[in-house]
């Protein structure tokens, strides 16, 4: 906030939309902090929840990104889980829609593992 009053713009309708611009860049950042964070514990639905409140402060291709490795990640989950009780239908369907997310190789060679086990 000090550079912004250090800029001196012409007037005071400038300091404040460059203040504001500032604050939700802070909130923006903050939330995509919030949402990684519940990703390196697995809880994509907290992931999901942070990530949705950064998309209602700034939308763009980052946060898509972000979301969609999250459904990635909880469809890979949720995928070798119904390997593991043998429930290869759900697993080639959970791997799947992981790759409509994101191509990753992991969802990739899953699926594929799991097409050659039932």
């Amino acid at each position: 906030y000090q550079n912004a009053r250090q800029l001196k713009p012409a007037n005071e309708a400038q300091i404040e939309a460059m203040l504001v611009v500032m604050r939700n860049q802070r909130d923006y950042n903050r939330l995509l902090v919030k949402g990684d964070e519940a990703m390196k514990k697995n809880e994509w639905q907290e992931a999901i929840r942070w990530y949705n409140q950064a998309k209602q402060v700034q939308d763009g291709q980052e946060i898509n990104d972000r979301v969609n490795l999250t459904y990635c990640k909880k469809h890979v989950i949720d995928g070798k889980e119904a390997m593991e009780s043998k429930n290869w239908p759900v697993a080639r369907w959970n791997f799947k829609q992981a790759l409509k997310y994101k191509e990753t190789p992991e969802a990739r060679a899953l699926l594929k593992q799991a097409i050659a086990e039932e």
